[in-house]
């Protein structure tokens, strides 16, 4: 489609971008996502003007670091009209390949499980409704708060199985959406956010390590500015083992969304005018509170004693506190809800299973201790959960003599 944008600002200093003024192949016609041919050129415009227009522009104090509000008269990148993120989609497209997962089967086993498909569900559902506003068939009044939801399992329950899904279909094949500009996966170690092809959570918020500050000034600044550049279209997040999180990072991750997010989102904002909880960005954990809780800056999964301390009061700050409340202060501000996934789907060993819960409970048995160092046993292997699952009669009458006895030692 052909248009011309004209950028202005509160000072009357602008430019304007229109067909015949670049392109990657000189082209007369400006695509809807123009932002990723012009984008190169916007930036150097924006940077070569930065100081002068003070807060005409989405920009960077060099004193404070901090992001100032951005006012234009038009629409560019992701200035504005979010319809841009669906410019090769529709309600009905997402609908079908949600009808299509559901059933889909690979070797006659179902791609999702009932409590899967519930997560992935909940995802389309909302860029459903974001549509629908966004395409004027409802009010940004009437939209619930953004999604703020948990997917919680043990190991093998198919979490990173869940979140590829979203990542490869919904988000890249369907909507035509790229990681790391219209949504992000984070993880708290490299390794883990390698395995998604996302980005830790340091990086990709410009977060600083053990709370350590750059020494170099411009080279800060160059950082910020592409964390800012990064999150202008952006609308989902997913944090991956987020048993690995602290409160404090927790609290990090929101004050660096709500510093660097643009502010005049049409989801950025609640019905007061209350800047929200990730500045209205829709935010999807997966993990296991089950696990080994982070060092420090608090665990997520305890009860939340500073949050209770401070009388429940919302404190948008980097702090345990804040942190807690972003998990246990309820829909309005917190975490909705949680979808426990169950259903081992990475093997059907019982033995193993059984095992895997032995280690995520912290409860591991003389047997399986022993069996796995290599030493002698008191029970077969085939005995789970005081089963006897080969029916052998000699395996039978060994468990009733080990039970017994461990019943007359207790």
């Amino acid at each position: 489609e052909s248009m011309e944008v004209r950028i202005t600002t509160k000072q009357q200093t602008g430019v304007v971008i229109k067909p015949t003024t670049g392109g990657a192949q000189g082209d007369r016609v400006m695509p809807v996502l123009f932002r990723r041919t012009y984008e190169k050129m916007l930036s150097a415009w924006m940077a070569s003007k930065r100081h002068d227009l003070g807060e005409g522009l989405l920009a960077i104090d060099p004193t404070t670091n901090l992001v100032h509000d951005v006012s234009v008269t038009d629409s560019v990148s992701g200035y504005g009209q979010n319809i841009q993120l669906y410019s090769n989609c529709n309600e009905g497209k997402i609908r079908s390949w949600l009808s299509d997962i559901k059933k889909r089967e690979v070797n006659g086993r179902r791609v999702l499980n009932e409590t899967q498909y519930i997560v992935v569900k909940k995802v389309a559902k909302r860029i459903c409704l974001e549509y629908r506003a966004l395409c004027g068939g409802m009010r940004f009044e009437d939209l619930p708060e953004p999604l703020r939801w948990s997917m919680h399992g043990g190991p093998g329950t198919g979490k990173t199985h869940v979140i590829k899904i979203i990542k490869d279909e919904l988000f890249g094949q369907v909507l035509g959406w790229n990681i790391g500009m219209e949504f992000n996966i984070i993880a708290f170690q490299a390794v883990m956010a390698d395995l998604l092809g996302g980005d830790t959570i340091h990086h990709a918020l410009n977060i600083c390590i053990f709370g350590m500050k750059k020494k170099e000034k411009g080279s800060q600044e160059m950082r910020a500015r592409e964390t800012m550049r990064s999150m202008l279209m952006l609308r989902w997040l997913i944090i991956d083992e987020i048993s690995m999180v602290s409160a404090r990072l927790l609290a990090d991750i929101d004050y660096q969304l709500r510093n660097y997010y643009r502010h005049n989102s049409e989801f950025a904002f609640d019905k007061k005018k209350r800047l929200r909880p990730f500045a209205g960005v829709n935010i999807l954990f997966s993990g296991d509170f089950w696990q080994l809780p982070p060092p420090e800056g608090g665990f997520l999964g305890d009860i939340p004693f500073e949050y209770i301390q401070n009388s429940r009061q919302y404190d948008p700050s980097p702090s345990i506190a804040h942190g807690q409340s972003l998990m246990w202060s309820g829909p309005e501000t917190g975490v909705q809800g949680v979808t426990e996934l169950e259903t081992c789907e990475r093997t059907d060993d019982v033995w193993l299973q059984s095992v895997q819960e032995e280690f995520r409970e912290g409860k591991l048995s003389t047997d399986t201790h022993a069996f796995l160092h290599g030493k002698p046993t008191l029970l077969p292997g085939s005995i789970l959960n005081g089963n006897v699952t080969c029916k052998n009669d000699w395996c039978k009458k060994r468990a009733c003599e080990m039970f017994e006895l461990e019943k007359n030692h207790l």
